[in-house]
C-alpha cells in the first residue's frame, strides 16, 4: 500500500545544466514551457489555488508557459475590450519575469458567430475584419512584454468546425487575418500557426496542405514564422513526426522555420509515475542536447498538475499539487551554460535546528539565507548539506539557496517558507490553522487521493471530530479508486524517551458498501515513509461511521519521531469514501 510517497519538504528551484552552450543561434528561452492547466475546480477551487499553481511552475524551473488571449471572452461586446481576465495571469509572469508568455488566440465571441453563441470554434468570415483589429490591439497593447503569439488550436481537429478535419481552406484566411493584425500591432513579434493535432497522422497532412493553399492561392506570401504542432507519444514516433514536417517544410523553402510544441506529455493512466519521468526525460533530453532538433524553439508540457476528473492524468503534479517524480526530472532536464540546484529538501533535526539538503550538477559552493541573510555555506561539493541552528520553536521563516562555480552565473532558488518544529507535541495537531491546497498546515498526506479540508466538503460530509476542520482523504469510487493513503506529521523528541501519539479518526463509504481498516503508526527515527519497517503500528479497526481514539507508544530513538494516520480500503465501492483524521497529540511519558 502507499505506493507514491513524497515530501512536502522537498523543493527545488529554477534549473539548468552546467554544460556548454551549443545553440547559441537560436533564441532557447521557450524550450523550457509548462502549461498552467490544474483541477483545482475538483477541489471546490481552494483559495490561493492559483498562486500555488504558478508556484509550482516556477519551481520547475519553467522559462515559458501558453497561454489563452480568448476573443471570447475580451472582445465580448463588439468593439469593447475587455483585458481583466488576461491580466489576471500576467500578472503571475511579472510576479515570475523567467517566465515568458507564449500567448494563444483563440476562441470567438457570439457577435463572431452564426449561430450566435460564443464558442471554441472559429469566427465567420464577415468577422474576420474584427477578428484581425483585435489581434492588432493585442499585438499593440503588450508590445515590448509579450513577442510571441500562437493563432488558434488543433484547428485541423476538433479545434474547428469538424467533420471533415483538415480544413484548410477555412483556416488560411483566419491566420492570415491574425498573422497580418499581429505585425501591424508588432513587427517584431513571432506568430505561429496553431498547434496540430497530430493523431492518426493528421498533421503533416494538414502541414502539406497549408503550404500548397499558401502557394497556389496567396503567392506564397509569409502567414507564419513557426510551425506549431502538439507530438504526444514516445521518443522514436515523436522524432519521426517532426522530421517529417520539417521535411515537408524545407520542400517548400521553408528549412528554416522553427517549430514550438505547444503541447506534449504523459499520461499517468497508462504508464507508472517513474514511466512518465523515464518518458520525459527522454523526449526533452533528445530535444535539447541533439543538434539534428535545434529548429524546437518551444516546447509546452501540457500541465502541471491533474486537471481531468479522476486521480491520475497528464500532470506533473496531482490535483493537490504534490508534485511526482516528473516534476523532478523536469527540474532535472539539460540546462546549457547555468548551475542546476535540485532535490532541495528541508530536514528538521530537533526544535531549533534544520538541515537544508540539495544537489548540484557540478562541482559548486553553496549559500542558504534565512530571511534575507547568510545563515550558514557548504564548500564546492556536488551535494550540499547545510545547518541551521538557533531557530524559536514554531517559528517560521524563508530560506533561499544561492550557488556559484568558476564559469556560470550565479543560480539563486526562490524563497521557500520553513517552520521550526514545536518544542514538544505537534504543530497544528487540531487541524484549524489553515490548510494549503487541502493538506494542513504542519501535516503531509501521503498517497493519491484527493486532501480536503473536511470544513469545505459538502454539508452531508463535512464532519470534525471537534472544531470546525478535520484533514479529510477523498477516494472516489465512482473513479475505481480505494482508499490507500495516510496523514503525517514529525515532531521534536528527546532520544530515548517513550512517546504515545493518539488522534481521532472516522472513515464513511457513502454508499455504504466498503470496509476500510484505519491504523495509526510512529516511525521512532523519524523516517517519513509508511511502509518502513520502523514504524510502529497500532491494532486495526475497520468500524465505520463511527469517530475513535487510536492510540500506539513506542521509545523513540533519536531527536525526531514521524506520526501516521493510514486508511486502506480492499475495494473501490461505488462512490465516495472518506477518511478523517483530528485532534491529535503526542505525549511523552
Amino acid at each position: 500500500m502507499l505506493r507514491w510517497f513524497f515530501a512536502v519538504w522537498l523543493l527545488l528551484a529554477s534549473f539548468v545544466r552546467m554544460s556548454p552552450v551549443y545553440g547559441e543561434s537560436y533564441d532557447r528561452k521557450g524550450l523550457y514551457g509548462v502549461g498552467h492547466p490544474a483541477g483545482g475546480y475538483l477541489l471546490g477551487n481552494p483559495a490561493d489555488y492559483e498562486d500555488t499553481v504558478w508556484r509550482r511552475i516556477a519551481e520547475a524551473g519553467a522559462t515559458s508557459v501558453r497561454v489563452a488571449a480568448s476573443w471570447r471572452e475580451i472582445e465580448a461586446q463588439k468593439g469593447k475590450y475587455d483585458w481583466s481576465d488576461l491580466e489576471k495571469t500576467l500578472k503571475y509572469f511579472r510576479k515570475y519575469p523567467q517566465l515568458r508568455p507564449y500567448i494563444l488566440v483563440v476562441n470567438t465571441p457570439g457577435w463572431a458567430r452564426a449561430d450566435g453563441k460564443p464558442s471554441h470554434l472559429p469566427p465567420t468570415p464577415a468577422a474576420l475584419p474584427e477578428w484581425k483589429a483585435f489581434n492588432r490591439e493585442l499585438a499593440r497593447k503588450y508590445r515590448g512584454f509579450i513577442s510571441h503569439f500562437e493563432v488558434w488550436n488543433e484547428q485541423n481537429g476538433f479545434g474547428w468546425e469538424v467533420p471533415p478535419y483538415n480544413q484548410v481552406d477555412k483556416y488560411l484566411p483566419v491566420l492570415e487575418a491574425a498573422y497580418d493584425g499581429l505585425k501591424e500591432g508588432n513587427p517584431e513579434c513571432m506568430v505561429s500557426l496553431g498547434g496540430l493535432d497530430d493523431a492518426a497522422g493528421n498533421s503533416p497532412i494538414f502541414t502539406k496542405g497549408c503550404y500548397d493553399l499558401r502557394l497556389k492561392d496567396y503567392g506564397n506570401r509569409v502567414m507564419w514564422d513557426a510551425f506549431g504542432d502538439h507530438p504526444y507519444g514516445d521518443v522514436p514516433s515523436t522524432m519521426s513526426k517532426l522530421r517529417l514536417i520539417k521535411g515537408i517544410a524545407a520542400g517548400y523553402g521553408d528549412g528554416p522555420i522553427e517549430m514550438w510544441l505547444t503541447e506534449y506529455g504523459f499520461n499517468t493512466r497508462d504508464m507508472s509515475l517513474k514511466e512518465q519521468a523515464k518518458q520525459l526525460t527522454e523526449y526533452m533530453t533528445l530535444l535539447i542536447t541533439d543538434p539534428e532538433f535545434r529548429y524546437v524553439t518551444e516546447t509546452n508540457y501540457l500541465c502541471v498538475a491533474d486537471f481531468e476528473a479522476g486521480n491520475r492524468s497528464f500532470g506533473l503534479c496531482d490535483v493537490n499539487l504534490r508534485p511526482r517524480p516528473a516534476f523532478y526530472a523536469y527540474q532535472r532536464l539539460p540546462r546549457p551554460g547555468q548551475i542546476v540546484i535540485s532535490d532541495i529538501k528541508a530536514e528538521p533535526l530537533s526544535a531549533n535546528r534544520v538541515a537544508i539538503i540539495w544537489q548540484t550538477d557540478g562541482a559548486a559552493t553553496g549559500t542558504v539565507e534565512l530571511d534575507g541573510k547568510p545563515a550558514a555555506r557548504t564548500s564546492k561539493d556536488t551535494r550540499h548539506r547545510a545547518v541551521i541552528e538557533g531557530l524559536q520553536p514554531g517559528s517560521r521563516h524563508a530560506f533561499r539557496i544561492r550557488c556559484n562555480a568558476p564559469g556560470y552565473p550565479e543560480a539563486a532558488t526562490l524563497e521557500y517558507p520553513i517552520r521550526a518544529l514545536a518544542a514538544s507535541g505537534l504543530l497544528n495537531g487540531g487541524f484549524e490553522e489553515g490548510f494549503d491546497v487541502g493538506i494542513a498546515g504542519g501535516w503531509r498526506c501521503i498517497g493519491e487521493n484527493h486532501c480536503w479540508d473536511s470544513a469545505r466538503l459538502e454539508e452531508k460530509l463535512r464532519r470534525a471530530h471537534s472544531g470546525k476542520s478535520a484533514q479529510a482523504i477523498v477516494a472516489h469510487g465512482q473513479w475505481n479508486v480505494r482508499l490507500d493513503d495516510a496523514v503525517a506529521a514529525q515532531a521534536a523528541v528527546q532520544p530515548g524517551s517513550e512517546i504515545s501519539f493518539s488522534v481521532w479518526t472516522r472513515a464513511d463509504s457513502e454508499a455504504k458498501d466498503t470496509s476500510v481498516i484505519r491504523r495509526v503508526g510512529i516511525d521512532p527515527t523519524g523516517g517519513q515513509d509508511p511502509e518502513s519497517g520502523n514504524v510502529v503500528w497500532s491494532e486495526p479497526s475497520s468500524e465505520m461511521g463511527i469517530w475513535q481514539r487510536q492510540t500506539v507508544t513506542v521509545q523513540t530513538k533519536g531527536s525526531i519521531a514521524t506520526v501516521f494516520a493510514a486508511a486502506n480500503s480492499e475495494q473501490s465501492g461505488k462512490a465516495r469514501n472518506v477518511f478523517y483524521v483530528d485532534d491529535a497529540t503526542l505525549r511523552s511519558r
